[in-house]
């Protein structure tokens, strides 16, 4: 294993806007989110859980996502406008575009101090997997948006 300055992947780590179309290898995909299990965690729980959209299971995820937008607010759609279809099919084809899209979450937990304990946990493992995966090379960008809601 090459050995790595933790503290220069800390400052140089960027979150990636601009996504290769290959994919990630399955092998490298299950090692960066291996290393991210070391997150520390209260009561050893790893509350943290991983649904991977990839290959054809991303159309149905981006399609979640796209009706969420508009279920919000955020995206308006009125029928047959032409600025509004098109800003929707290229916010579509930017997302289907990314290789992987990896939707991690908690089970909600009752207890308001349980619940700050887990979602903290569930964070240090989404920057490990950012910083993990920097090391390999792989672009990663973390998103929390409405539709997570």
């Amino acid at each position: 294993m090459i050995a790595i300055d933790v503290l220069e992947t800390i400052k140089n780590r960027r979150s990636i806007h601009h996504f290769k179309k290959e994919e990630v290898p399955e092998n490298l995909l299950r090692e960066i989110f291996t290393y991210a299990s070391w997150a520390p965690t209260h009561y050893m729980k790893e509350p943290w859980n991983i649904k991977l959209y990839q290959k054809a299971g991303k159309e149905s995820f981006v399609n979640a996502i796209i009706q969420s937008y508009q279920r919000l607010g955020m995206m308006k759609y009125s029928g047959n406008n032409e600025k509004t279809l098109r800003s929707i099919q290229s916010i579509k084809q930017f997302l289907l575009d990314i290789p992987h899209h990896a939707l991690i979450y908690l089970p909600f937990e009752e207890d308001p101090v349980r619940y700050e304990e887990e979602y903290a946990a569930v964070c240090a493992f989404i920057q490990n997997v950012q910083l993990a995966a920097w090391k390999y090379g792989v672009g990663v960008l973390w998103t929390i948006t409405p539709y997570m809601a």
